[in-house]
């Protein structure tokens, strides 16, 4: 007889985040799906996490989730709602404050390993991003240390007929936050 025993969630949800693995994260959402006495179809994941939003106090007015990989095009979320969770999992020292831990650093590692780099260097190690990227769609979102050693949280996405030469852009973009800081706010 043998067994097998997996990592910790933990330690899975810093290497899905961290290498932006989809398919782990679709894995990991059928399994919210079946604690919660779901199916754990992929039909039930949306029901599951919206579920699993509301039990942490967070609001999912505008948002609509189909699958947990992120990769349908029938998922809807707004930068609004993406800065609002990602202020919680800034504040949060529970479960949430984890998901900080696990965010890819710009120009050190996971999916940001290779990004800030020429112009954008000046913020590498500042950045604490999730990237991401569908047919029409490309994000950034997170929050920098600025220049000023303010934490602004970010959300920006770029849509449309958008191509990878976007990635550049939003990085720019974080870029000018970090270069303005607490400025950014006081107007």
């Amino acid at each position: 007889v043998a067994s097998v025993s997996s990592r910790p969630v933990s330690e899975l949800v810093t290497y899905m985040m961290k290498e932006s693995d989809n398919t782990l994260a679709e894995m990991l959402g059928r399994h919210i799906s079946l604690t919660q006495g779901l199916s754990g179809s992929g039909d039930s994941v949306g029901e599951a996490l919206l579920s699993s939003l509301a039990h942490l106090g967070i609001p999912d007015d505008g948002i609509f989730l189909d699958d947990a990989s992120g990769l349908s095009q029938d998922n809807q979320v707004t930068p609004e709602f993406i800065t609002g969770l990602l202020s919680e999992v800034y504040r949060s020292d529970g479960d949430l404050g984890l998901l900080a831990e696990a965010l890819p650093i710009g120009g050190v590692d996971g999916s940001l390993d290779d990004r800030f780099q020429g112009a954008n260097a000046i913020a590498q190690g500042k950045v604490f991003a999730k990237t991401g990227s569908i047919q029409g769609t490309r994000s950034l979102a997170g929050w920098v240390t600025a220049e000023d050693g303010s934490d602004l949280v970010f959300a920006f996405f770029a849509h449309g007929e958008v191509s990878d030469e976007a990635r550049g852009a939003l990085e720019t973009v974080v870029v000018g936050a970090y270069s303005c800081g607490a400025n950014l706010a006081d107007f």
